[in-house]
């Protein structure tokens, strides 16, 4: 679970840190006071792209750190060690800067990551659904990464299966093309997998190297200046005249002198010595980085050359060095494929049947295991649906052939009726946002056990809704507290009233500047909030009554 977030100069956010606890916490506070920020911020943590108007107006930088607490998941620790070690702390802090020039700089425990890493560790820690996540179920393309996320393991496996048995097909497909098209499109083809593979194993590039090589550089360009810096520090501290070290000697002298008169100058004596090897210890330190310091213009000029060599690479096979050699990698497995070839169309022939022969047994499998589910999956689903009072709905699964892909032959769509006689039709053309938004929980409730992720994150997941559908989600909302830590971003007076803890935002105008603050409330306080949300900026006597009555018996919504 998230442990702890702080958040410094996020536009109206200057500087805030929230303690969070488990169970069901909800945000509240009026349009503009900033709870957009925090879904921004925990975005950043969790490795969204930055943009550099998120920096305060006057700031160098944002910066937000998130701290996880892993005491009660052990099994995450394996999947930070991949990347770490981190060992077996509790807690793991993830960090991210985002500086005003448009650069941003991410680490787990202080230790530099790629940006991709952080976004695909955090993503075992924390599952967020923004506003518009429930526009997901508008495409059915997506209604089968829910169906197999619900699914588990299994399916990961099987199709994890099919999606190799595919690509061996397609190699095989591809060079039986080649042949049947002639020679000359097979050597073109493997023409351009032998230049990719020697243009990248020439410039062999290493992980984190772009980033040392901007800072190497930085130091070769401005080394008369560094130099110049620390030399005038040196005389200042050591080799004039009147420097530090020898008027702090000259002190030192005069105050043991004294102490032989007064014993009480003797503590003074000792802070001296202390403050005169100090200085001595910073001298010795400038020293050695004066000594690694080097006008090396051949050094700056191979530096320069080597950093365009990873542009380029970047430029044609991927956004870092990481992605670069995953490329990398697929392209010398398609290089060994097509050397091996022997030019035998025959032989091509009956390793495709093989092959796709193949492949209809795994696709049929997983066709068979989703079709298993999809049964459970939606009893499952529509029972939720049924809690967040919609109480005539209907939830299916249909399942149907599709073209062969990397995740099988299957095309799944949900079916879905609001209203009693009407039969089931496809979710996406006949659901009103509210309904949207109310199957987008049941869903995500279903599959939040599924998926052992200790944090969810809802923002808004009511909007639209009202009365007694906002009660039931506002009573779904608090249930799922009970197993996950629930983060929700609310402006409904039931989802406020249900929650275990309630933190209001609030935007103040100080020395003409915004500024967003966070208070935990206490039930008083929680009272005139949710009154506020009631009737209106004038709290009546009648809306602090309504929202005592909501607070104090959630489990009657």
């Amino acid at each position: 679970m998230i442990k702890s977030l702080r958040v410094q100069c996020l536009a109206v956010i200057e500087n805030i840190s929230l303690d969070l606890e488990p169970g069901f916490t909800v945000f509240t506070g009026e349009t503009g006071a900033g709870k957009s920020l925090l879904v921004d911020a925990l975005q950043l943590a969790l490795g969204s792209r930055a943009d550099s108007n998120q920096v305060r107006s006057g700031e160098q930088k944002a910066i937000v750190q998130m701290v996880i607490d892993l005491e009660h998941h052990p099994e995450l620790h394996a999947l930070l060690n991949e990347v770490g070690p981190f060992g077996n702390t509790n807690e793991v802090e993830f960090y991210r800067e985002v500086l005003a020039n448009g650069k941003s700089v991410s680490k787990i425990d202080n230790r530099t990551v790629p940006l991709s890493v952080l976004r695909e560790i955090s993503k075992y820690f924390v599952d967020m659904q923004g506003q518009h996540d429930h526009q997901a179920l508008m495409d059915p393309d997506n209604h089968l990464k829910f169906l197999d996320a619900w699914i588990g393991s299994p399916a990961t496996k099987a199709r994890e299966l099919v999606g190799l048995s595919h690509a061996k097909v397609s190699t095989i497909r591809r060079r039986l093309d080649a042949v049947r098209k002639g020679k000359r499109d097979w050597e073109r083809e493997l023409d351009m997998l032998r230049y990719q593979v020697q243009e990248i194993e020439d410039v062999a590039p290493l992980v984190g190297e772009y980033e040392l090589l901007n800072s190497t550089i930085q130091k070769l360009k401005f080394s008369e200046k560094l130099t110049l810096a620390v030399e005038s520090v040196l005389n200042a501290l050591e080799d004039s005249e009147i420097s530090a070290q020898s008027q702090m000697g000259q002190s030192i002298a005069a105050l043991q002198t004294a102490a032989k008169i007064d014993v009480d100058l003797e503590d003074l004596v000792q802070e001296c010595r202390e403050a005169y090897f100090a200085v001595q210890e910073v001298v010795h330190g400038l020293r050695d980085y004066r000594g690694e310091l080097e006008a090396d213009p051949q050094k700056l000029e191979a530096s320069i050359s080597r950093l365009d060599m990873l542009n380029r690479l970047r430029r044609k096979y991927g956004n870092d060095e990481q992605e670069v050699l995953d490329h990398f990698k697929k392209i010398q497995i398609q290089l060994e494929d097509l050397e091996s070839f022997d030019g035998d169309e025959d032989h091509l022939s009956f390793e495709l049947d093989t092959a796709e022969l193949e492949y209809d047994t795994l696709a049929d499998s997983l066709s068979i295991l989703r079709s298993n589910h999809s049964g459970k999956f939606s009893e499952e689903v529509r029972s939720v649906v049924l809690d967040l009072s919609m109480i005539h709905a209907e939830f299916e699964v249909s399942i149907t052939r599709a073209n062969a892909s990397d995740s099988g032959r299957d095309r799944v769509e949900f079916l879905f009726s609001a209203n009693p006689g009407e039969s089931v039709r496809p979710l996406a053309k006949i659901a009103s946002g509210g309904e949207l938004s109310r199957v987008t929980l049941a869903i995500k409730a279903c599959l939040a056990g599924k998926v052992g992720v200790p944090t969810l994150v809802f923002d808004e997941v009511d909007t639209g809704l009202s009365g007694h559908a906002a009660s039931a989600v506002a009573k779904k909302l608090s249930e799922l507290g009970k197993a996950y830590q629930v983060l929700v971003i609310s402006h409904l007076p039931q989802t406020a009233a249900s929650a275990d803890h309630h933190l209001n935002l609030e935007k103040t105008v100080e020395m003409g500047r915004s500024r967003t603050n966070v208070k935990s409330l206490d039930y008083e306080e929680r009272k005139r909030v949710i009154a506020k949300m009631i009737g209106g900026s004038e709290v009546s006597e009648a809306a602090l009554v309504h929202a005592g009555e909501l607070i104090k018996v959630p489990s009657s919504m």
